[in-house]
């Protein structure tokens, strides 16, 4: 008869259980769609309480910028082609496509540009020194310009579909050359006569820039997540397949991961529009990616467990003569109703170590951490209950199918195996009891063995280098991600992303004083002349550009207080080309600076490039207490965004270790083995990181295919680390990791305690009975995860290969050599524990 104990669910009611989850699918069923096209295009990530966030609200609130709408529109000429585009007949045609992309988006769809900038617009104002900043917009070769359009009170709220219609349709735009044309004959000739048609027809008309960005990344990562899921899926069935052999192992994980994610992406659908946090671009895929491996890891351990329990049950009653069908019914019930006390608890367990891993990324208080903390938690509870509800009611109904066929499945091989154990005759040992037994007989070699394996990729990951690569994070092929290309090559990212310093007088008027003006100055002076080296590459400040400063070809030219002055007064059109500079009509009390250089912003380089321009301001403004300065941009925001999250990373890291030792404290009641699984868990997340230093950064293995065709399983670009990776990687491996950790160490404790506390021998069958399960969940986890690895996106890319390397690590030198090695050789002391701490703590009883 089953243990009453033991039961989570009412076995008498599975019909009930099995519908209720069918109706919860039913009910939830739109969520991942929902979830998809509820993206949001900012970056929950970026902390606006750091200098740059404060900066740019300043920045935004003094010059009354209330829209985020930018785009860069990319003109190339191909390789062969003699067009000029800085010149002629071409400024020609980039200045009436300026004025019909403009016309053509407020006439049509209402939108309201303030800003459009192209080389011919800007020559067309009478404005001193305009030739420099038009030409800056061509390149040197006349092969490449752009065109750069900007709103500063219109936006989107964050709204994909909006977004993304706005796009395609600037991009239709760009592409319908009949109705460009229709529109040109009424634009005034001031270059020259416009090319052919048929000439504009063979020219690259791009369009990037930040919302390009975005719907490009967004909708290749969902085609791509779509067909990472169905590849996954596939390459799980057939691993099922060769672990059960039998059509039901492989339905029921692979019906529980549905089962699973399906309500798990409503919640977060439901969380997000509650304002709860923003859905991020890649929340979906991550949620795909850790759903899948969880759900099918937790099945997998309980159909095991399960079918291990019915089999030595049918051996019994076979042995007895017994077998009929009220004792296999009550067979499937038994087995069911002890694998939910063994292998469901563990379960249970090894799911809150998840949640405590993934929920420890809260401490950061980034909307980013929060989305994926929340949603990844919310899914691991549904894993852990359709494990221990959906499976046991499955199982209770029609557990005897799971070794159907039997001769495929060696169900009855198997049986026949726990009878031979049943009557004391000799049975054959598995490769797991030999390999325990070497690893017993020879544990300080086999520790030695598996730290040396791990050691020099532990000491690789100390060489990461934190980045957020603005090119390299698009997509490649896509749209935006040629055009930046164009940009990067031409232009440099560094110049179309500048520093800006942002100058606070606080009173109005107060921006014009000398002491501000000549810091200003002095700054300027200081920008042009500086130099360094990086790897090789000399970086330098370009387009130095302010109220009292700018550089052109012949160098840098500044203006004292006194000619600034005469510059407002007797030249009209002073203002208008220093109002990007100074707050004019909204009290001139702040001033920007802008700095540009000739290195991606997203590098390590150009972060610290911000550092040393803060140190510089402050030794020139320290004096100056009429103003406060603050650094942002695209670099500076990063780079505070990132000191910010590993300002907190300690904490959460304590958090999360104290809370998990603390629960595997209780779990394994010993003081040493938490602090082993929590140790040899650090060496998997090492490894995996310095992984990504090997592969990534220094551009090893960066393509895999067959030779001879177009075949590619892995394709990636040298780069640096995404600099989120690292903690999630520790919140992911600390908590998935975890699951292996105790199921082996719950077995050999069982073990140890059965057999008069032999050492050898508890470990040596611990680790047979498990390993064997481990190595295949590691297996489904690993495949899941290298199926992601192939997304086209550097992010998702970059996490896949940490995470299918660390849990294959984990799975087998950690789990399987380094951590029974070092149990062995502690003896005893592993299930230390101080009397009066054995007193206070709950005992757990772990059954298996």
């Amino acid at each position: 008869m089953a243990d009453s104990s033991a039961k989570v669910i009412n076995f008498n009611r599975q019909y009930i259980t099995i519908i209720l989850w069918i109706v919860l699918f039913v009910v939830s069923s739109s969520g991942s769609a929902r979830l998809s096209d509820s993206v949001e295009s900012a970056q929950g990530f970026l902390d606006e309480g750091t200098e740059s966030g404060q900066g740019l609200l300043l920045y935004e609130d003094r010059f009354n910028i209330t829209g985020d709408i930018s785009h860069i529109i990319v003109l190339h000429v191909p390789e062969g082609n003699d067009a000029l585009l800085g010149s002629g007949e071409w400024q020609q045609f980039t200045f009436a496509m300026t004025l019909y992309l403009n016309n053509s988006l407020v006439a049509e769809n209402g939108f309201f540009y303030d800003t459009i900038i192209s080389q011919p617009l800007l020559l067309t104002f009478p404005i001193p020194g305009i030739e420099e900043r038009a030409n800056g917009l061509v390149a040197q070769d006349n092969k490449t310009s752009m065109i750069n359009i900007f709103s500063s009170v219109y936006n989107f709220d964050e709204d994909q579909n909006d977004i993304s219609s706005h796009v395609h349709l600037i991009r239709e735009l760009l592409a319908d050359l009949d109705e460009f044309y229709a529109f040109a004959e009424n634009v005034p000739l001031i270059f020259g006569t416009l090319p052919s048609q048929t000439e504009a027809e063979n020219i690259d008309l791009l369009l990037t820039g930040p919302l390009a960005n975005f719907v490009d990344t967004i909708e290749v990562t969902e085609e791509s997540f779509r067909k990472s899921e169905i590849v996954a899926v596939i390459l799980i069935i057939i691993v099922l397949a060769l672990v059960f052999r039998s059509p039901m192992g492989i339905a029921i994980p692979v019906l529980a991961m549905v089962m699973s994610l399906t309500p798990t992406f409503m919640i977060a659908w439901l969380l997000g529009k509650a304002g709860v946090f923003q859905i991020s671009d890649f929340l979906p895929s991550m949620i795909s990616m850790i759903g899948i491996a969880v759900a099918v890891d937790y099945n997998l351990f309980s159909l095991v467990r399960f079918r291990e329990e019915f089999r030595k049950r049918k051996a019994r009653h076979l042995v007895d003569g017994t077998w009929d069908k009220k004792n296999m019914k009550i067979a499937q019930v038994e087995s069911a109703s002890k694998m939910n006390a063994t292998a469901g608890q563990a379960v249970m367990y090894s799911g809150f170590a998840v949640i405590i891993g993934f929920m420890s990324m809260l401490v950061i208080g980034s909307d980013f951490s929060k989305s994926m903390s929340i949603s990844i938690a919310v899914m691991v509870v549904f894993s852990i209950l359709s494990a221990r509800t959906l499976t046991p009611a499955i199982l209770g109904i029609w557990g005897n199918k799971l070794d159907w066929p039997n001769r495929l499945s060696r169900g009855e091989q198997q049986v026949e195996k726990e009878k031979k154990e049943i009557k004391n005759e000799e049975v054959g040992e598995s490769f797991w009891v030999k390999w325990s037994r070497l690893v017993m007989k020879f544990p300080l070699l086999f520790l030695l063995i598996g730290m040396l394996t791990l050691t020099p990729f532990i000491i690789l990951s100390a060489e990461t280098d934190l980045s957020f690569d603005t090119l390299k994070s698009l997509p490649p092929g896509t749209e935006s991600r040629e055009g930046l290309e164009y940009v990067q090559f031409n232009f440099n990212l560094g110049e179309v992303y500048p520093y800006q310093i942002i100058v606070d007088a606080g009173k109005t008027g107060s921006i014009f004083q000398e002491e501000i003006i000549d810091a200003a100055n002095l700054f300027a002076q200081w920008a042009f002349d500086y130099r360094s080296t990086i790897n090789g590459l000399e970086i330098q400040f370009t387009n130095i550009n302010s109220l009292s400063f700018h550089v052109n070809s012949t160098g840098l030219h500044t203006m004292n207080l006194t000619e600034v002055n005469d510059q407002i007064a007797n030249n009209p059109f002073f203002t208008i080309n220093t109002g990007s500079f100074v707050n004019y009509a909204h009290g001139s009390n702040t001033m920007v600076m802008l700095i540009g250089t000739n290195i991606d912003p997203g590098t390590s380089a150009a972060w610290d490039l911000t550092n040393v321009i803060r140190n510089e301001l402050k030794f020139i403004f320290g004096d100056v207490d009429a103003a406060d300065t603050y650094v942002t941009g695209f670099s500076p925001l990063f780079l505070d965004t990132k000191n910010s999250l590993y300002d907190d990373v300690p904490l959460m890291i304590l958090v999360a270790v104290v809370l998990i030792y603390l629960a595997l404290l209780v779990l394994f009641r010993s003081i040493i083995l938490p602090a082993k699984a929590i140790i040899t868990i650090g060496g998997s997340i090492l490894f995996g990181l310095g992984t990504l230093v090997f592969v990534l950064q220094r551009g090893n293995i960066l393509h895999m295919g067959i030779p001879g065709t177009d075949i590619t399983f892995w394709e990636a670009e040298q780069s640096g680390v995404a600099f989120i990776i690292p903690i999630f990687l520790f919140t992911t491996i600390l908590g998935l990791g975890m699951d292996y950790s105790i199921f082996i160490i719950t077995r050999i404790n069982e073990e140890y305690h059965k057999n008069g506390n032999d050492i050898n021998e508890a470990v040596g069958v611990g680790l047979a009975k498990t390993a064997g399960v481990i190595t295949s969940a590691a297996v489904i986890m690993t495949t899941t995860f290298l199926v992601f690895a192939a997304s086209p996106t550097l992010i998702m890319k970059s996490i896949g290969l940490a995470l299918s390397v660390a849990i294959i690590i984990d799975a087998t030198i950690t789990r399987v050599i380094i951590l029974p090695a070092a149990m062995r050789l502690a003896g005893k002391w592993n299930w230390w524990l101080p009397k009066w701490l054995d007193r206070i703590i709950p005992d757990l009883k772990l059954e298996h």
